[in-house]
This record gives structure tokens, C-alpha cells and sequence, in this order.
């Protein structure tokens, strides 16, 4: 699921730029250098829209009370503070209302709407908290991940500010290797005293889950050598089973049973003393898989058909190996097997 869980935006094609280090002696100094960096950057041939905001949602947004006319608390959210662009460059999708037109405008996700109450008629709402006022709810937009997949799903708003200070990122109609250092090259060039970097947001999503990814890729290496091993054992075990019962497909053969007959009979002789082992370990990896996703906040369902598919296949693999292994036996003349004995 980590692996393939579409988090709301683009990230492969993304990439950001920590800004907080261009401080200028004013703040109005700060605002006319991020401008000047989004608009140079912007101009670019591959760069299809950029923006300004203050958080990563990989990373985190700062926590923020908000608060009802009577200064009590209705629930306390994440916010970032963002640039005019910032929802279309992450592409985010909205349920309700718009996205922004100017600035002190807000933008809130369902479960924001959810945790406050505020289902019916969010629009035009104004957010406070403790004497500020953050500003008036625009748009609604659907849920994404904010900090982990491990975490619940967080409320959420943003705030619209014309230039935010914080990061900067492009949206890339096609990321690549060379587009990545032709920015870095271009920044080092503006700023070479800065050490300045352009980060990929898809390779820093991937760094942010190696360790799953690393379990998946070392459970994935067991299961294929378990497997060698266990149609290794199997052939060794149908081999000795057939030797021992050439004479009884021989008496068989000459009564009248035909090459699907003894295929059938040896198939499901070994399949019945396998399905209780595949019953344990179907059982065990249910009861491993389910401990493990308890530590998401978003998992998969573990359905039952899953693990009855499991059964399936493995019965199905076992009839394969002893059908092939036995196909030569049970082609033989009886006789063959008679006097072999």
C-alpha cells in the first residue's frame, strides 16, 4: 500500500526548495526575494507552475487551536501558510467552494469539517483562535496524508499569504535526472554563497518509507527461497511416495484405471496431508499481517478471499509439481511396475 498509495499530489514530478535561508533585513526585503526566485524559476520551458508555503506535507504542518466566539476551543488542526498557486501546483481536489482569490483566504479538508461540526454550510465561516483570526473558509478540499500514513488523518486549513517564506515548489511537467540539475546549476548561480539545493518530494517520500520498503523487499526474497525449498522437499517426498506405491498403480492400471485416474489419486493423497500445514500457515500469516498494520493509521483490509486465493494457489502449485512428477509413472506399462518390485 505504501508503495502505491496515491497521497493527493504529484510527487514524482515536484521538487522544493528550502527558502527560510534568503532572509532579507526587512521583511518586505524577504518578500521581494522569494518573489524574484518563484518568477525566475517559473520562467523555465519544463516548469509548469510554482508556489510559495511554509510546510512540507511530508514533514508535518504546525499545530494551530481553533476557537469559537467565546474563546473555547472546538478542535485543534494543522495549517500551513501558502501562496495563491499552492492548490493547483499540488494539484489538491476540492469538494466545495473554490480554490484561492486573494489573500487571508482559507481552505479546509473534510475532516476538518468532520471534527468541528461544521458539515452544513462551511463556506463563508471565518476560523479564529485565541484573538486571531486566521481568515474566511473559501473551499473545502479532500483528505490527504499530512505527516505518515502511520498517523490518523489530521484537520487541516490553509492560509492564503501572496509570498510565504518557508519553501518553494515547482511543478515539473516531466521530472528528470538532467531537469534536477539544470535547477541546482541555475541556483548556484544566483545564489553561490547560499548553498542552495532543489530536493525531489518523490525520492524524499521514498527515503521517508525505506525501511518498508526494505521489509517488503526481504519478506518478498524469504517467500521465493521458502518456495525453492519447499518444492525441492515436495519433489523428494512425491519421489519417494511413488516408488513406494508402484506396485498399487500398477494393480490399479490393470483394472482399469486410466493416466487422469492415478494423476487424481496421488494429487489428492498429498494435497490431504498438505492442507493442514497450509491451514497454519495461512493462519500465521493473517495473524502476522494483522499485528503489523496495526501501526497505520490507513491500512488495507485483510478479507478473508485473500487468504482463501492463497490456499488456492498453493494447493494448485503442489498439483502441478506431483502431476509432472508422476505423469511418466502413470504412463508406464503395468507390468513395468510389477516386475520392478
Amino acid at each position: 500500500m505504501i508503495t502505491h498509495k496515491y497521497l493527493g499530489y504529484d510527487s514524482e514530478n515536484m521538487v522544493y526548495l528550502p527558502t527560510r535561508v534568503l532572509q532579507g533585513d526587512t521583511p518586505e526585503e524577504t518578500v521581494r526575494l522569494l518573489t524574484v526566485l518563484k518568477n525566475e524559476f517559473s520562467r523555465l520551458p519544463y516548469v509548469r507552475l510554482a508556489a510559495t508555503h511554509s510546510d512540507l506535507p511530508v514533514q508535518g504542518f504546525g499545530g494551530y487551536p481553533i476557537t469559537d466566539k467565546d474563546g473555547n476551543t472546538i478542535l485543534t488542526t494543522r495549517s500551513a501558510i501558502c501562496d495563491l498557486n499552492y492548490p493547483e501546483v499540488m494539484e489538491l481536489e476540492f469538494v466545495a467552494g473554490e480554490t484561492f482569490t486573494g489573500v487571508g483566504q482559507i481552505l479546509v479538508n473534510e475532516t476538518f469539517l468532520k471534527k468541528a461540526g461544521w458539515e452544513e454550510n462551511p463556506l463563508g465561516r471565518v476560523l479564529e483562535g485565541y484573538g486571531t483570526t486566521y481568515g474566511q473558509i473559501v473551499g473545502v478540499i479532500k483528505d490527504f496524508p499530512v505527516r505518515s500514513l502511520y498517523a490518523e488523518q489530521d484537520p487541516v486549513f490553509f492560509q492564503s499569504e501572496q509570498v510565504v517564506p518557508g519553501y518553494l515548489t515547482l511543478h515539473i511537467n516531466a521530472l528528470t535526472t538532467d531537469y534536477l540539475a539544470e535547477l541546482n546549476e541555475q541556483l548556484n548561480r544566483l545564489y553561490p554563497e547560499k548553498h542552495l539545493e532543489f530536493y525531489s518530494l518523490g525520492t524524499t517520500l521514498r527515503e521517508k518509507y525505506a525501511a518498508e520498503r526494505k521489509l517488503r523487499n526481504i519478506i518478498s526474497a524469504a517467500f521465493i527461497i521458502i518456495l525453492l525449498i519447499t518444492a525441492i522437499g515436495l519433489l523428494g517426498y512425491i519421489t519417494d511416495e511413488i516408488l513406494r506405491r508402484r506396485k498399487e498403480i500398477a494393480i490399479r492400471e490393470i483394472n482399469g484405471a486410466d493416466t487422469f485416474h492415478i494423476l487424481h489419486l496421488l494429487s489428492s493423497d498429498i494435497s490431504w496431508v498438505a492442507l493442514p500445514g497450509i491451514i497454519l500457515g495461512v493462519t500465521g500469516a493473517y495473524l502476522a499481517g494483522s499485528v503489523w498494520l496495526r501501526d497505520f493509521a490507513e491500512k488495507i483490509s485483510m478479507h478473508p478471499m485473500m487468504f482463501l486465493t492463497g490456499t488456492a494457489v498453493i494447493l494448485l502449485f503442489i498439483i502441478l509439481i506431483v502431476s509432472v512428477r508422476s505423469w511418466n509413472i502413470a504412463r508406464e506399462k503395468p507390468i513395468t511396475n510389477i516386475q520392478s518390485e
